[in-house]
């Protein structure tokens, strides 16, 4: 119950948001290396869309974004403007891209 009200905050139209406080964030037992992100992206051979809104540290996700590129012929990431929840309040935009990279990779 405590995580969930620490997580959850109404906006000014009184939507529930999701938000994050970083006592309640999850860490790996072990670090992330660079050699084992770029490992796992080597071998990740199925078509990938990654959606995040344009509001997110793009920096923070840089490395893996670059390695899925590098090494995934058929990655493509989107940023969409909006909140963190932008799939419950950009539907329709979220639907289009979805559908416009089943049309390309799954025919």
């Amino acid at each position: 119950k405590l995580i969930v009200e620490r997580s959850v905050r109404r906006d000014k139209d009184n939507k529930l948001r999701i938000t994050f406080d970083e006592a309640t964030k999850v860490y790996p037992v072990y670090p992330y290396t660079d050699e084992l992100v770029r490992s796992l992206f080597r071998n990740l051979k199925a078509s990938t869309l990654v959606i995040f809104t344009k509001n997110v540290d793009e920096a923070k996700y840089k490395n893996s974004f670059d390695y899925m590129r590098e090494f995934n012929p058929n990655f493509e990431l989107e940023l969409i403007d909006g909140p963190h929840d932008f799939h419950l309040t950009h539907v329709k935009e979220v639907v289009d891209l979805i559908e416009r990279y089943f049309d390309k990779y799954l025919k």
